[in-house]
């Protein structure tokens, strides 16, 4: 990717360099599951749109990456993961028990040992997966369990294994309400596009949502015209920052006014206060507030949800700030004379 225009600094390209440097060099094997999958597995799995697969089978909701940490950590360490992750709007994630991990193994199937197109991806199979069931060795010793052929065995809980979070639907399978939903007693309703999943409050409904980022529209309550300029949007960000490639769809939370956006912001992931909008990548939510949003500064918090997604080793929050500024530098010269107000 070339970038002109902004002079990015040499400590800055060092980071990116080592970035790299560690992404070719990670002996991660990632599973791309093959063969034709029946009837029964292709209804089994529920891929919400939102980083997160539904187990229909079990009522267990998994997140879609294996590879939730970026490398093996000791067992103390992977059950601390997953009881503090805040992801996709919930707060309940833990460790599965060994029952929960071999429901989803098929020791049919090998590297990795699920069934056949499962969704899941970069799935873990040189190394073994925490369970949160100590072994009847003692209280040292946990089980866990190796992808590559799905058997179980027991770690020291000093070694070093992955961590993949699982959480149990508690409602009908998406009807279920984000964690950090309480800033207003009215409910919450959501619009999934091909890229976001748009969370609002019904109350002052989108609307509000539609104004601040398109005030010319003729409708913009209209779900048609937003889910098309959202994802056009979108499109836009991955083009200037040539970063092509799936990405789990970004939530976006979208608040009525700034308090009650950091109301939700310290309650959830304790970052990016004093700010008009925020990308969390420990949520790979942006969130968002009718009274000081426009497009320029939603684009920029894509941008900064695309680069986490899509480079492997997670690159300084300066260094992702730098590239998003790049997309607000070039969007702004296709317009010239408009100011892009920087979030």
């Amino acid at each position: 990717m070339i970038i002109t225009g902004i002079r990015i600094p040499r400590s800055v390209l060092g980071a990116l360099f080592i970035a790299a440097a560690l992404v070719l060099a990670m002996p991660v094997i990632t599973a791309a599951t093959g063969g034709q999958s029946g009837p029964a597995t292709a209804n089994r799995f529920d891929d919400r749109g939102d980083g997160t697969i539904l187990d229909r089978k079990t009522g267990l909701v998994w997140l879609k990456n294996g590879k939730a940490t970026l490398g093996a950590i000791t067992w103390q360490e992977a059950g601390a993961f997953c009881s503090g992750l805040q992801y996709a709007g919930y707060t309940d994630w833990r460790l599965p028990t060994k029952e929960e991990f071999a429901s989803i193994v098929d020791t049919a199937n090998q590297s990795p040992a699920l069934p056949m197109q499962s969704p899941f991806e970069n799935v873990v199979t040189f190394l073994d997966y925490w369970t949160q069931n100590d072994h009847i060795h003692g209280p040292g010793y946990a089980w866990a369990v190796n992808l590559y052929y799905g058997n179980k065995k027991f770690l020291n809980k000093k070694k070093y294994a992955f961590a993949w979070p699982v959480r149990r639907l508690t409602a009908a399978a998406g009807s279920e309400t984000p964690a950090w939903s309480s800033p207003g007693s009215s409910p919450w309703a959501s619009l999934k596009t091909k890229y976001t999943v748009i969370h609002y409050l019904q109350q002052p409904g989108l609307a509000a949502f539609g104004r601040a980022l398109y005030p010319l529209a003729l409708d913009p309550a209209s779900e048609a015209m937003l889910v098309s300029r959202v994802d056009a949007l979108f499109r836009e960000v991955q083009t200037l920052l040539d970063m092509r490639k799936v990405f789990d769809r970004v939530t976006i939370m979208v608040y009525s006014d700034r308090r009650k956006m950091e109301e939700a912001l310290a309650q959830t992931v304790g970052e990016g206060l004093q700010r008009r909008a925020w990308y969390s990548r420990k949520q790979h939510t942006i969130f968002v507030n009718v009274d000081q949003l426009s497009e320029d500064i939603l684009a920029h918090e894509m941008a900064m949800a695309v680069i986490y997604q899509y480079m492997e080793v997670p690159p300084p929050r300066t260094t992702a700030k730098i590239l998003a500024a790049y997309v607000d530098s070039q969007r702004k010269s296709s317009r010239p004379g408009k100011a892009v107000k920087s979030p």
